[in-house]
């Protein structure tokens, strides 16, 4: 009986792990830490240096780690390190080094400065 129990709540507790499962909860820090190749993941920070070609460093709160993506997951889009970003794809372990092979990117915020409506008030003028 125990047992049944226990694969009932296994299943209940059950979740898909296939392609868009980890959409947006993925950190850097669990990419890190779980070293798990070949695992689907979304990442949401910056890039905020080239390396090479396709080589970048990729940072969010939690850290920062090299990402490679090829020039055709850009889209013709330019990105700048101010810009939020969402990247899609598969983690690479090799020896000590992780990185994250990129499928897709996806701009979630441009980073523009807001420009400040100015306050006019009764002795206030507005100047333009």
């Amino acid at each position: 009986m125990s047992l049944l129990l226990l694969f009932a709540s296994t299943q209940a507790y059950a979740e898909f792990t296939g392609a868009g499962a980890n959409e947006a909860d993925t950190t850097v820090e669990q990419v890190i830490e779980e070293r798990e190749e070949d695992r689907e993941v979304s990442l949401t920070g910056f890039l905020v240096k080239q390396v090479d070609e396709e080589r970048y460093w990729f940072k969010d709160h939690t850290g920062d780690l090299q990402v490679e993506i090829e020039s055709a997951a850009f889209g013709g889009t330019e990105i700048t390190p101010e810009m939020k970003i969402r990247l899609t794809g598969e983690v690479e372990v090799e020896f000590e080094s992780v990185t994250v092979d990129v499928s897709s990117l996806e701009v979630i915020d441009q980073g523009l400065p807001t420009r400040q409506q100015p306050v006019l008030g009764r002795d206030r003028e507005l100047d333009i």
